[in-house]
């Protein structure tokens, strides 16, 4: 077995040494229109800038409490929501106006499938997490100035795109706080006008006003004032016909105090939450022009090119030969 396998590699070395010629021929035309090929691609080149997420919103938590580690890197989840942010199709809009990409890559808008093309153009933008929880946001592009402004950009357009999203958001809920307030405010006005009439009827503190009339009752029995009794009996009357009206509304005025001072609360939470720039990001490396293209590798274009044309050619040279060899057998049986 070990024979026969070293008989076919001899045979294939011979095979190669008798078309030596015409695959070394064909090899070097390939190698060398490869090479002037290669130099027609248009040059590409590479920035990178690295970024680390924050721990969001740890600056402002509730009950007016604020925590002082704002320099705490996030975890996962920030990091992922960043990568969300960066590869979102809005996000890549405000570069396309910023920069005027539309021209910049050469696009006509006239074209039925332009926006595909555009959007295939910023396929070079490539936003992925580092091996140390980072992002990396790189920019290949046909010039190293545009490629570092680009991922520059992306990293200073960061904080006023996501602020500008938390922002609304936060705007939205302080509207429908102030919303609530509103309506509690008119339920109070509303309870307090009521609250008012039973103080014109003579209601004011339920439990106090029965206790002290009770007293004021049970003194007159006991010195037989019939006068007296019968002024206490009538606001006794007063107090039962209104009195759980007052208990009700004094409970509700209670609970709207309270829930007043919560909804407060909260809309200064929000209306803080609205009115912070907190920095979205932490930048670790920014990009910078890097003069050295990262394509087209000629050699690479060319070693490979060589390569693949010896493989053919000698696979058409065997086939040839093969043809050659077996047409007169295949003549002869005929």
């Amino acid at each position: 077995m070990n024979n026969q396998n070293e008989l076919n590699s001899f045979s294939v070395i011979l095979f190669a040494w008798k078309w030596r010629k015409p695959l070394l021929i064909v090899t070097l035309l390939a190698g060398v229109l490869a090479f002037i090929f290669s130099l027609f691609i248009q040059p590409m080149y590479r920035s990178t800038a690295i970024v680390f997420a924050p721990q969001f919103n740890s600056f402002l938590v509730d009950n007016f409490e604020f925590r002082t580690d704002v320099k705490r890197y996030g975890h996962e989840y920030e990091t992922e929501q960043l990568l969300q942010i960066l590869n979102s199709r809005d996000f890549k809009d405000t570069l396309v106006r910023q920069f005027n990409l539309i021209d910049h890559f050469g696009i006509d808008t006239m074209h039925r499938h332009w926006k595909s093309r555009l959007y295939k153009e910023l396929d070079n933008i490539t936003i992925k997490r580092t091996q140390f929880g980072g992002i990396a946001i790189t920019v290949s592009d046909r010039s190293p100035q545009m490629a570092a402004a680009l991922a520059n950009a992306m990293v200073n357009n960061l904080d006023a795109f996501k602020n500008r999203i938390e922002q609304e958001r936060a705007q939205a809920v302080c509207d429908l706080l102030q919303r609530q307030i509103d309506e509690v405010n008119a339920q109070m006005i509303i309870v307090n006008d009521s609250v008012q009439k039973l103080a014109n009827e003579g209601i004011f503190i339920f439990d106090l006003q029965v206790d002290r009339v009770m007293q004021q009752y049970a003194t007159a029995l006991g010195q037989g004032n019939a006068a007296g009794v019968q002024r206490i009996q009538k606001e006794i009357d007063n107090i039962a016909k209104w009195g759980p009206t007052s208990v009700i509304l004094r409970e509700e005025l209670i609970y709207l105090v309270r829930r007043e001072t919560l909804l407060k609360s909260l809309l200064w939470n929000a209306q803080m939450n609205a009115s912070e720039l907190m920095p979205s990001k932490f930048v670790v490396e920014r990009a910078i022009p890097i003069e050295k293209k990262v394509s087209p590798k000629k050699s690479i274009i060319t070693l490979f090119s060589a390569i693949a044309a010896f493989i053919v050619t000698f696979f058409v040279l065997l086939i040839i030969e093969k043809i050659k060899t077996n047409l007169p057998t295949y003549k002869k049986d005929e």
